[in-house]
C-alpha cells in the first residue's frame, strides 16, 4: 500500500530496531534464550550420570554444576539485555513539552 511508503520515508526509512546496540541486544537476548534450557538440560543429564553424556562418572557432578552456574550466567545476560534495551526505548521517545517551557523559551 502507497500509504505505509509515504510512512517509512516520513520517518527516514529508520525500522523498529535500526539502531546497531538495539540490534546486539537482541541478539544476546536470542543466544541466552536458547543457551538457557539447554544447559539446564545437559546438567539434569549430567546429574543423572546419563549415557548420553560421554564424560568419566566422576565428571560428570562437576559438569553438572557448570552447566547449571552457565545457565544462570546466561539468564542474568538476558535479563540484562532486556533491561538495557527497554532503558534505549525509553531514552529514543519524544520528550513532551508543555506550554509553560515554551512560553519561556518565546519570551
Amino acid at each position: 500500500p502507497p500509504r505505509t511508503r509515504s510512512r517509512r520515508r516520513a520517518r527516514g526509512g529508520a525500522g523498529a530496531m535500526s539502531d546497531p546496540k538495539e540490534l546486539g541486544l537482541f541478539a544476546c537476548m536470542i543466544v541466552a534464550g536458547w543457551a538457557v534450557p539447554l544447559l539446564l538440560f545437559l546438567g539434569v543429564l549430567c546429574l543423572q550420570e546419563s549415557q548420553m553424556i560421554e564424560l568419566k562418572r566422576e565428571q560428570k557432578q562437576d559438569a553438572a554444576w557448570g552447566c547449571f552456574g552457565s545457565a544462570i550466567l546466561y539468564g542474568l545476560t538476558f535479563f540484562g539485555a532486556m533491561r538495557y534495551r527497554g532503558k534505549l526505548a525509553r531514552a529514543s521517545q519524544p520528550r513532551w513539552v508543555h506550554e509553560s517551557e515554551l512560553a519561556s523559551v518565546l519570551r
